[in-house]
């Protein structure tokens, strides 16, 4: 008889098998933007010339763009039904930048070795059965 920790095992299995062979159609990307910077306490015209604004960089899965702005983020948890073709039927996004795009500086897409990434996660799953090292 299965206990919740095998079945709760088996369905995370399968979402992350359906997760991985859509994996590839988000960008992974790094994104150079100008912040706010906050001066605290007294400051002079010399300290704020000089301060100016923050240099940022952030790198996080493109997941939504439009003419003003982007949105980036560090962890997406897919639900059940997953096509991350549609960013739409992503439940939950986690760490979340939403960046306007006049701030944006560059935007560089990062190359994920898709391959490395599968043979990783069956190594891991051979181990979690009982595979030797």
């Amino acid at each position: 008889m299965k206990t919740n920790k095998d079945k709760f095992k088996e369905e995370y299995h399968k979402i992350m098998d359906d997760y991985l062979e859509n994996y590839d159609k988000i960008d992974l990307v790094k994104v150079v933007w100008k912040d706010a910077n906050t001066i605290s306490g007294s400051a002079s015209y010399q300290d704020i010339k000089e301060r100016g604004l923050l240099r940022a960089e952030t790198i996080g899965y493109l997941v939504y763009e439009d003419e003003e702005s982007i949105a980036i983020c560090g962890f997406f948890f897919p639900d059940r039904n997953l096509s991350i073709v549609d960013p739409q039927s992503i439940t939950t996004f986690r760490d979340v930048h939403v960046i306007p795009k006049s701030w944006i500086q560059s935007i560089v897409s990062l190359k994920i070795d898709f391959e490395e990434s599968k043979k990783l996660k069956e190594r891991y799953l051979w181990l979690e059965k009982g595979g030797a090292e």
